[in-house]
C-alpha cells in the first residue's frame, strides 16, 4: 500500500495520507486518480477499481470523493505542484492496522481507504 506524508497547512501538521487530488476541469475522477499516482508516487496503474463515492464532509460542502483501488502498477512520475512538500511511504497491511489502532491515521479519506482495503480476504491472508 503506498501513502504519502504530507504537510497540511490546513491543520499545521503533516499527515499520512491515499495519494488524492482535486479533479482539474476537463478531466474524469479516473483521470485525476491517474495523474495523482503519476505526481505523488511516481506511478501509474494499468486498472482501476471503482471502490466508492463518498461526500467528504456533507454538512458544509459538496465535494465528492472518488475512491479507486489501483493495480499493475509501474513507473511513471510527473512533477509534484510546487506547493506540495510530499515523502513517499510504503506500508504493509500489519502496519495500515497498527497506524489505525494508534490514532495515527486521522484523514478521513485515508481511513475509509484502508478499512476497504483491510477487509478484503486477499490482503488477510
Amino acid at each position: 500500500m503506498f501513502a504519502v506524508r504530507q504537510f497540511r497547512y490546513a491543520v499545521g501538521k503533516e499527515l499520512l495520507e491515499i495519494p488524492a487530488g482535486i479533479m482539474e476541469k476537463g478531466e474524469t475522477p479516473e483521470e485525476t486518480a491517474k495523474r495523482e499516482l503519476r505526481e505523488e508516487i511516481g506511478y501509474d496503474a494499468r486498472r482501476l477499481e471503482h471502490v466508492a463515492s463518498f461526500y467528504s464532509s456533507p454538512g458544509f460542502s459538496d465535494e465528492i470523493i472518488h475512491l479507486f483501488y489501483a493495480t499493475e502498477l509501474f513507473p511513471s512520475r510527473l512533477d509534484s505542484d510546487e506547493d506540495e512538500i510530499i515523502e513517499g511511504v510504503t506500508l504493509t497491511p500489519d502496519e495500515c492496522k497498527r497506524l489505525i489502532e494508534e490514532k495515527e491515521i486521522t484523514d478521513a479519506k485515508t481511513l475509509v481507504a484502508l478499512m476497504w482495503y483491510l477487509s478484503r480476504p486477499i490482503i488477510n491472508r
